[in-house]
C-alpha cells in the first residue's frame, strides 16, 4: 500500500468583495413577509424633483405626490434567482458532497453581486420571461440628457450629477458605471473611496462600480474596444435577498447522481429583488479617450 507524500488541503474561504459593488452600495432590505419572493409591488416614494416644490408666503408646499398602488394588483417586479454551480463526483462519497455544498454556498456569497448587478443593468432574465421588472438600460422611459453622443470623462460625470440633482431632492440617487469608467473618474479625483469600500462623489452621490455591469447601451450593444461605455443614473437601489437554497436537481443526497458517469452538479441559489423608484432614470455615453 503506497503512502502519499503530500497532503490535500482545502483553500481558506475567499472574503466577500470589498469594492464598490452593488450589494455593498445598495440599501439592504429585510422583508418580513416572505411572499415578496413570489412577486412584489409597492407604494412609491416621490422623487422630490425641483418641479414639485413650490414657495408660498407661509411655508414650503409639496405638490404632485401621487401613488397608483392598488392592493391585489399585478406585481411590478418578479424576483429572479441568482445561482452558482459546482461539479461533484458521486464516487467521492457523502463527505465530498457536503464539502461541495459548503463551497457552493461560499461561492454564491462571494459572486452573487455580479449576477444581481448584471440583471439590474440588462434585465435579460426579466425580458426572456416577460416580467415587468424595471432595469437600468431599458430604452423605454430612459432620459438621455446628451443623446447618444459620447461625453468626455469629466463632462459625463458632471452631467450625471446634474441629472440626479434635477430629479431627486438633495441630489439623492446613484450613478452606475463599469469598473473601467469608475477608474477613470477616480484618476481625476471625481470620486473617493470610503473606509467601507463604497465610492462617493465630491457631492456625496453613491457611485456603484460592480463587475456585473457591462457598460451596454440602451440597445444592448457593448463597445468591445472599451473606448466608450454607458453609465446610468437612478434612484437608490433596494436589494432583498431570499434564503440560500442548495440542490442537485434531485435533492442534496447521493440519489441525485447520474449513474452513467457518477457525476452531478450542486447548485447554490437564492431569490433576489433589486428595485429602484422608476420616476427618474437617465443614461449617458462616456468616452474614455476624451478628458473634458
Amino acid at each position: 500500500m503506497s503512502t502519499s507524500l503530500y497532503a490535500v488541503v482545502v483553500a481558506p474561504p475567499v472574503p466577500a468583495p470589498r469594492g464598490a459593488t452593488l450589494l455593498r452600495s445598495a440599501n439592504p432590505v429585510v422583508e418580513p413577509d416572505p411572499r415578496w419572493m413570489q412577486g412584489l409591488t409597492w407604494r412609491a416614494q416621490p422623487c422630490g424633483s425641483r418641479d414639485v416644490v413650490e414657495g408660498i408666503d407661509m411655508c414650503v408646499a409639496f405638490s404632485g405626490f401621487t401613488t397608483d398602488f392598488t392592493e391585489g394588483a399585478a406585481p411590478q417586479y418578479v424576483p429572479p434567482h441568482v445561482a452558482v454551480a459546482l461539479p461533484c463526483s458521486g464516487i467521492s462519497g457523502q463527505t465530498v458532497l457536503e464539502e461541495t455544498r459548503d463551497r457552493a454556498a461560499a461561492l454564491l456569497d462571494r459572486c452573487q453581486t455580479l449576477g444581481i448587478a448584471d440583471e439590474l443593468w440588462t434585465g435579460d432574465r426579466a425580458i426572456a420571461r416577460g416580467w415587468p421588472n424595471d432595469y437600468l438600460s431599458e430604452s423605454a422611459g430612459l432620459d438621455q440628457p446628451k443623446g447618444t453622443t459620447a461625453q468626455g470623462v469629466i463632462r459625463s460625470f458632471a452631467e450625471a450629477e446634474q441629472y440626479l440633482a434635477d430629479s431627486f431632492c438633495a441630489g439623492g440617487g446613484m450613478i452606475h458605471a463599469t469598473p473601467r469608467t469608475a477608474t477613470y473618474w477616480a484618476r481625476f479625483g471625481l470620486v473617493d473611496r470610503q473606509a467601507d469600500g463604497r465610492l462617493l462623489s465630491k457631492l456625496g452621490t453613491v457611485v456603484v462600480a460592480d463587475p456585473g455591469y457591462d457598460g451596454s447601451a440602451p440597445d444592448g450593444t457593448v463597445d468591445a474596444s472599451g473606448d466608450t461605455a454607458w453609465v446610468y443614473m437612478s434612484g437608490s437601489v433596494d436589494v432583498r435577498l431570499g434564503p440560500v437554497e442548495l440542490s442537485t436537481g434531485a435533492g442534496l443526497d447521493l440519489s441525485g447522481i447520474d449513474r452513467l458517469d457518477n457525476d452531478f452538479t450542486v447548485y447554490a441559489h437564492r431569490a433576489f429583488a433589486a428595485t429602484f423608484e422608476s420616476c427618474a432614470r437617465g443614461g449617458i455615453n462616456v468616452s474614455h479617450t476624451t478628458l473634458t
